[in-house]
């Protein structure tokens, strides 16, 4: 009887063991399931992310178009000013001031 009641002592403590590691593999998929849940949330956050930055990339892409073209006419400007300024100083303007209005 000895044997038999050691044998039923080892299949109960192997029950036991069993049922505790089944017990801490439903706790550790439970975990993973939260973690799982977690890392979804915070891909669809990143996603979100991604998308205002793609707008915003878009519209700072935009704002630089618009910028070399203010800077393209700047530039046009200027070469007229040039050009203006050049003219009038090529030109003899004499009496300016006295002859033509003061008649």
């Amino acid at each position: 009887m000895d044997k038999l009641d050691e044998i039923l002592k080892m299949v109960s403590e192997l029950k036991n063991t069993i049922q505790n590691l089944q017990n801490q593999c439903s706790q550790q998929q439970q975990l993973i399931d939260q973690q799982n849940a977690r890392i979804q949330e915070q891909d669809a956050r990143i996603q979100e992310q991604n998308v205002r930055i793609q707008e915003q990339d878009a519209r700072i892409q935009e704002q630089n178009v618009r910028i070399q073209e203010q800077d393209a006419r700047i530039e046009n400007q200027m070469i007229l000013i040039q050009n203006y300024e050049s003219e009038l100083q090529s030109h003899d303007f004499g009496n300016f001031g006295t002859t033509e209005f003061n008649q």
